[in-house]
């Protein structure tokens, strides 16, 4: 498949099932790299109590996702760096992956709009350029607004070649490999917000009150 109809058919996915207000082809931006966990609540369960989750209720299964190298336990972030969700989300999972060293994580980055695209991109990017080191720093960009003076300014002072760097993330193919990826399994089980959380490969977390939410991960690593 040559590459101008491999991008045409990510592009047609996103009109199909993006969830942007200003959805766009993603031929328009392939050389142009440029939903809410709430604050947790303290929420009093008492000892015995058993909280009793339900398929279809509080998770689902999903179907067709590429887990790679990762072995049971582990934890599939669908989600996009802009993201609000995502970014208030971050805090509480990094003390859960510290508290769990031995549960697998991966994270894939969502593509339903224009700007999720060129996010994408440079997420990707990071890994392409063997940078995935740097991500948390990458991602405080964001979180903290990121401008175009900050962004140059991470590519400074990590001593990365900035011009190079986009080169990669609007040219190579791998980049959009992971991404048509992402977006087919995303279509596929009819995830249509982010952060989405899919633990070993099979359970999809629909809903969980905010203090349950880490306990539902639990249950489900260990399904």
């Amino acid at each position: 498949m040559t590459k101008v109809s491999q991008l045409s058919l990510v592009a047609t996915m996103i009109v199909m099932f993006g969830c942007s207000e200003n959805k766009v082809p993603i031929e328009a931006v392939e050389n142009n790299p440029s939903s809410e966990i709430s604050s947790q609540q303290t929420i009093i369960v008492e000892p015995e109590t058993t909280i009793d989750y339900k398929e279809g209720i509080h998770y689902r299964l999903v179907h067709n996702i590429n887990v790679g190298d990762l072995k049971t336990p582990f934890i599939i972030e669908y989600f996009w760096l802009s993201c609000g969700h995502c970014q208030k989300l971050e805090q509480p999972l990094q003390a859960f992956k510290k508290q769990n060293p031995n549960v697998g994580f991966t994270r894939k980055h969502a593509v339903l709009g224009e700007r999720w695209v060129m996010d994408a991109r440079l997420y990707y990017a990071l890994e392409e350029t063997n940078n995935s080191q740097l991500f948390d720093e990458f991602f405080s960009l964001y979180t903290k607004g990121i401008t175009e003076e900050s962004f140059s300014q991470f590519f400074v002072k990590n001593n990365i070649d900035k011009e190079a760097f986009l080169k990669v993330a609007g040219n190579s193919e791998a980049i959009l490999a992971k991404m048509k990826e992402s977006l087919q399994e995303m279509s596929d089980n009819k995830m249509t917000s982010v952060p989405s959380l899919v633990i070993n490969g099979k359970y999809l977390i629909v809903k969980a009150d905010d203090g349950d939410y880490f306990k539902l991960v639990n249950y489900l690593l260990s399904k």
